[in-house]
């Protein structure tokens, strides 16, 4: 199974690729099978299948598809941070003891109160920092607002959640709605690549994209005419005059004479 993410930005993402697919599936017969090609229409029921096992999850207690994608974001942002730290404690910029004292812990909770003793531990330290690392003041305030953020969503629902098996059972049915969503909505991303080529993203954007999604206003490549109609297309070319070519006629014998 998969993590679950935003669910109701994935609807959005979801329903768009869908949608535009859809307009062209016809460009799809003869390349799939009609039932894959009917397969499709299962993404539909996947979002709004997630969408309920997450809203029904997150009234259980366990952390909804928003709150982990703000766990995702954090683990990235610790990521980063900490692998800053890292290098600077190794170059003796900072004592290491201060980089293993801000790791100390574990779980998504963790996480939180980790970004916010992060930046703080930056802030104290600027003078020494400065110059030494690519992390500017923006991660910083990252930190503090993702932090503090995930210090407020995580902590007691995730207490609750390990001893709850009602709960457990809440987030594992939501996975796995959001599992058959990204698997299905992998398929229309073929689909789309089948239609558009390396163009597809501009139709189908992925699960989690934030880029608000605007429907391309031209038609789906078109198979090239047949060779009867090329030839009579440049048969048609040929007979068309240009602009005073009347006036430019051969002369005649009256004009010889």
């Amino acid at each position: 199974m998969k993590p679950r993410g935003d669910v109701y930005l994935a609807k959005e993402n979801a329903k768009a690729g869908y949608d535009e697919v859809h307009k062209y599936v016809a460009k799809l017969a003869g390349k799939w099978t009609p039932e894959r090609i009917s397969a499709l229409g299962n993404v539909v029921a996947d979002y709004l299948a997630a969408m309920y096992a997450d809203s029904q999850a997150s009234l259980a207690g366990a952390p909804s598809g928003a709150v982990r994608a703000d766990i995702n974001a954090g683990s990235h942002l610790y990521t980063m941070m900490f692998s800053a730290l890292d290098t600077c404690a190794l170059f003796g910029v900072i004592p290491a003891e201060d980089v293993s004292r801000l790791r100390a812990g574990r779980g998504a909770a963790h996480i939180g109160q980790a970004l916010v003793n992060v930046a703080s531990y930056w802030d104290e330290n600027d003078g020494t920092l400065a110059g030494n690392s690519p992390v500017q003041s923006s991660h910083r305030s990252q930190c503090v607002e993702l932090g503090n953020k995930l210090v407020m969503e995580i902590k007691p629902k995730l207490a609750h959640a390990r001893t709850d098996p009602a709960i457990e059972a809440a987030d594992d049915r939501a996975n796995r709605y959001w599992t058959l969503l990204v698997d299905d909505h992998e398929e229309v991303e073929k689909a789309a690549f089948e239609i558009w080529g390396n163009h597809y993203r501009d139709h189908v954007p992925p699960l989690q994209s934030r880029v608000v999604h605007k429907a391309k206003a031209e038609p789906a490549p078109q198979d090239p005419p047949p060779a009867q109609d090329q030839k009579q297309t440049t048969s048609d070319a040929k007979a068309e005059q240009a602009p005073g070519s009347e006036t430019e006629s051969k002369p005649t014998s009256e004009t010889k004479k």
